[in-house]
Protein backbone atom coordinates (compact mmCIF):
# COMPACT_ATOMS: atom_id res chain seq x y z
CA UNK A 1 0.00 0.00 0.00
CA UNK A 2 1.04 3.54 -1.05
CA UNK A 3 2.17 5.01 2.14
CA UNK A 4 0.41 8.26 3.55
CA UNK A 5 1.49 11.35 4.86
CA UNK A 6 -0.67 13.93 6.26
CA UNK A 7 -0.14 17.30 5.72
CA UNK A 8 -1.59 20.34 7.54
CA UNK A 9 -2.74 23.70 6.38
CA UNK A 10 -4.85 26.42 6.49
CA UNK A 11 -8.41 26.06 5.74
CA UNK A 12 -9.71 28.17 2.44
CA UNK A 13 -13.07 28.91 2.31
CA UNK A 14 -13.68 26.01 -0.69
CA UNK A 15 -12.88 23.65 2.45
CA UNK A 16 -15.82 25.02 4.50
CA UNK A 17 -17.99 22.70 3.44
CA UNK A 18 -15.44 19.25 3.97
CA UNK A 19 -14.64 20.70 7.13
CA UNK A 20 -18.30 20.53 8.04
CA UNK A 21 -18.53 17.25 6.55
CA UNK A 22 -15.64 15.64 9.08
CA UNK A 23 -17.34 17.05 12.02
CA UNK A 24 -20.80 15.45 11.18
CA UNK A 25 -19.38 11.85 10.62
CA UNK A 26 -17.23 12.01 13.47
CA UNK A 27 -18.87 13.81 15.94
CA UNK A 28 -22.67 11.34 16.25
CA UNK A 29 -23.39 12.06 19.54
CA UNK A 30 -24.16 15.54 18.04
CA UNK A 31 -26.73 13.71 15.46
CA UNK A 32 -28.32 11.58 18.22
CA UNK A 33 -28.37 14.79 20.32
CA UNK A 34 -30.12 17.12 17.53
CA UNK A 35 -32.34 14.41 15.28
CA UNK A 36 -30.73 14.75 12.76
CA UNK A 37 -28.54 13.23 10.09
CA UNK A 38 -25.02 13.26 8.97
CA UNK A 39 -25.82 15.59 6.05
CA UNK A 40 -27.91 17.53 8.40
CA UNK A 41 -25.27 18.57 10.66
CA UNK A 42 -22.98 19.72 8.39
CA UNK A 43 -25.50 21.74 7.04
CA UNK A 44 -25.42 23.42 10.54
CA UNK A 45 -21.70 23.49 11.22
CA UNK A 46 -21.19 25.59 8.18
CA UNK A 47 -22.05 28.83 8.95
CA UNK A 48 -20.41 28.49 12.23
CA UNK A 49 -17.43 27.46 10.56
CA UNK A 50 -17.75 29.94 7.96
CA UNK A 51 -17.51 32.76 11.02
CA UNK A 52 -14.36 32.07 11.79
CA UNK A 53 -12.83 30.35 8.95
CA UNK A 54 -9.11 30.88 9.78
CA UNK A 55 -9.08 29.55 12.85
CA UNK A 56 -9.73 26.45 11.26
CA UNK A 57 -7.00 23.95 9.85
CA UNK A 58 -7.12 20.76 8.11
CA UNK A 59 -5.14 17.78 7.99
CA UNK A 60 -5.13 16.49 4.39
CA UNK A 61 -3.84 12.91 2.86
CA UNK A 62 -1.11 13.51 0.50
CA UNK A 63 0.45 10.44 -1.51
CA UNK A 64 4.16 11.12 -2.73
CA UNK A 65 4.15 12.22 -6.07
CA UNK A 66 0.36 13.10 -5.98
CA UNK A 67 -0.34 16.41 -8.67
CA UNK A 68 -3.11 17.13 -6.52
CA UNK A 69 -4.04 18.33 -2.72
CA UNK A 70 -5.36 15.15 -1.02
CA UNK A 71 -9.25 14.90 0.83
CA UNK A 72 -9.89 16.80 3.71
CA UNK A 73 -9.59 14.05 6.22
CA UNK A 74 -9.11 16.07 9.65
CA UNK A 75 -9.60 19.18 11.04
CA UNK A 76 -8.60 21.55 13.87
CA UNK A 77 -9.94 24.76 14.88
CA UNK A 78 -7.78 27.08 17.47
CA UNK A 79 -9.10 29.99 19.33
CA UNK A 80 -7.04 32.80 20.91
CA UNK A 81 -8.10 34.28 24.72
CA UNK A 82 -10.76 36.84 24.25
CA UNK A 83 -10.97 36.31 20.51
CA UNK A 84 -14.70 37.61 19.09
CA UNK A 85 -15.85 34.53 16.96
CA UNK A 86 -18.76 36.27 15.03
CA UNK A 87 -19.91 38.95 13.23
CA UNK A 88 -23.86 40.30 13.87
CA UNK A 89 -24.45 39.21 10.57
CA UNK A 90 -22.87 35.55 10.63
CA UNK A 91 -24.63 34.94 13.77
CA UNK A 92 -27.62 35.47 12.20
CA UNK A 93 -27.26 33.71 9.16
CA UNK A 94 -26.31 30.86 11.51
CA UNK A 95 -29.47 31.25 13.11
CA UNK A 96 -31.51 30.88 10.26
CA UNK A 97 -29.92 28.13 9.12
CA UNK A 98 -30.62 26.15 12.74
CA UNK A 99 -34.25 27.39 12.37
CA UNK A 100 -34.90 26.15 8.86
CA UNK A 101 -33.28 23.00 9.94
CA UNK A 102 -34.83 22.59 12.96
CA UNK A 103 -37.99 24.77 13.66
CA UNK A 104 -38.34 26.43 17.00
CA UNK A 105 -38.58 23.47 18.81
CA UNK A 106 -35.70 21.73 17.28
CA UNK A 107 -33.27 25.12 17.67
CA UNK A 108 -34.55 25.77 21.90
CA UNK A 109 -33.87 21.64 21.79
CA UNK A 110 -30.48 22.49 20.74
CA UNK A 111 -29.66 25.12 22.61
CA UNK A 112 -30.79 23.04 25.73
CA UNK A 113 -28.49 20.08 24.13
CA UNK A 114 -25.39 22.04 23.97
CA UNK A 115 -25.65 23.96 27.42
CA UNK A 116 -23.76 21.65 29.07
CA UNK A 117 -20.89 21.91 27.09
CA UNK A 118 -21.09 25.70 26.91
CA UNK A 119 -20.64 25.74 31.11
CA UNK A 120 -17.85 23.64 30.83
CA UNK A 121 -15.96 26.40 28.52
CA UNK A 122 -17.19 29.37 30.86
CA UNK A 123 -16.38 27.79 34.11
CA UNK A 124 -12.65 27.02 33.07
CA UNK A 125 -12.26 29.44 29.52
CA UNK A 126 -8.50 29.77 27.50
CA UNK A 127 -5.87 32.25 29.61
CA UNK A 128 -4.28 34.90 28.38
CA UNK A 129 -1.32 32.19 27.99
CA UNK A 130 -2.94 29.84 25.55
CA UNK A 131 -4.21 29.02 22.57
CA UNK A 132 -7.31 26.86 22.68
CA UNK A 133 -8.27 24.26 20.87
CA UNK A 134 -11.84 24.44 20.08
CA UNK A 135 -12.47 21.64 17.56
CA UNK A 136 -10.24 17.99 16.69
CA UNK A 137 -11.26 15.52 14.84
CA UNK A 138 -10.57 12.84 12.40
CA UNK A 139 -12.68 11.25 9.72
CA UNK A 140 -13.64 7.96 11.48
CA UNK A 141 -12.26 5.76 8.33
CA UNK A 142 -8.55 7.18 8.93
CA UNK A 143 -8.54 7.34 12.80
CA UNK A 144 -6.09 5.62 14.62
CA UNK A 145 -3.29 6.47 11.75
CA UNK A 146 -1.44 9.26 14.09
CA UNK A 147 -3.71 12.01 12.61
CA UNK A 148 -5.01 13.49 15.60
CA UNK A 149 -1.31 13.37 17.29
CA UNK A 150 -0.51 14.90 14.31
CA UNK A 151 -3.05 17.77 14.30
CA UNK A 152 -1.96 18.64 17.96
CA UNK A 153 1.68 19.01 16.95
CA UNK A 154 0.57 21.36 14.63
CA UNK A 155 -1.61 22.86 17.17
CA UNK A 156 1.77 23.16 19.64
CA UNK A 157 3.58 25.15 17.04
CA UNK A 158 0.75 27.62 16.14
CA UNK A 159 0.99 28.67 19.30
CA UNK A 160 4.74 28.82 19.60
CA UNK A 161 4.32 31.10 16.11
CA UNK A 162 1.77 33.02 18.13
CA UNK A 163 3.88 33.93 20.87
CA UNK A 164 1.29 31.44 23.38
CA UNK A 165 2.99 28.76 26.03
CA UNK A 166 0.40 26.50 26.23
CA UNK A 167 -2.75 24.95 24.58
CA UNK A 168 -5.79 24.08 26.29
CA UNK A 169 -9.15 22.40 25.86
CA UNK A 170 -11.62 20.24 27.12
CA UNK A 171 -12.97 16.61 26.78
CA UNK A 172 -15.79 14.59 27.60
CA UNK A 173 -15.23 12.75 30.41
CA UNK A 174 -16.60 9.68 28.61
CA UNK A 175 -14.46 10.05 25.68
CA UNK A 176 -11.50 7.26 26.61
CA UNK A 177 -9.61 7.82 23.27
CA UNK A 178 -9.40 11.65 23.17
CA UNK A 179 -8.42 11.35 26.90
CA UNK A 180 -5.95 8.87 26.00
CA UNK A 181 -4.48 11.00 23.19
CA UNK A 182 -4.49 14.38 25.00
CA UNK A 183 -2.29 12.59 28.22
CA UNK A 184 -0.15 10.89 26.12
CA UNK A 185 0.73 14.33 23.55
CA UNK A 186 1.57 15.62 27.41
CA UNK A 187 -2.12 17.36 28.53
CA UNK A 188 -2.77 17.10 32.15
CA UNK A 189 -6.35 17.72 33.84
CA UNK A 190 -6.71 20.70 35.64
CA UNK A 191 -10.50 20.18 36.34
CA UNK A 192 -13.06 18.18 36.14
CA UNK A 193 -16.52 19.96 35.65
CA UNK A 194 -20.22 18.79 36.06
CA UNK A 195 -22.68 20.50 34.59
CA UNK A 196 -26.20 20.96 36.49
CA UNK A 197 -27.73 18.21 33.87
CA UNK A 198 -26.39 15.80 31.37
CA UNK A 199 -28.69 16.77 28.37
CA UNK A 200 -29.26 14.37 25.28
CA UNK A 201 -25.67 14.07 24.61
CA UNK A 202 -25.37 12.18 28.10
CA UNK A 203 -21.76 13.58 28.85
CA UNK A 204 -21.27 13.64 32.88
CA UNK A 205 -18.68 16.03 32.61
CA UNK A 206 -15.82 17.58 31.10
CA UNK A 207 -12.51 17.71 31.94
CA UNK A 208 -10.30 21.07 31.33
CA UNK A 209 -6.91 20.29 30.35
CA UNK A 210 -3.47 22.19 29.50
CA UNK A 211 -0.58 21.14 28.12
CA UNK A 212 2.68 20.58 29.95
Amino acid sequence: MTPTVPIIEAATSTDIPAIAEVFARAFGEYRLALGCDTAALARLWAPLIAARRSNWHVARISRPGAPEAGPVVGILALEAHGEAHESAGHGLRTLAVWRRELGIRGLLWACYALFPLAIAYVRRPPRSDELYVANLAVAPEYQNRGIGRRLLAAAAERAQERGYRRLSLHVAASNASALHLYESAGFAREVTIRPPYRGPLGIPAFIAMRSG
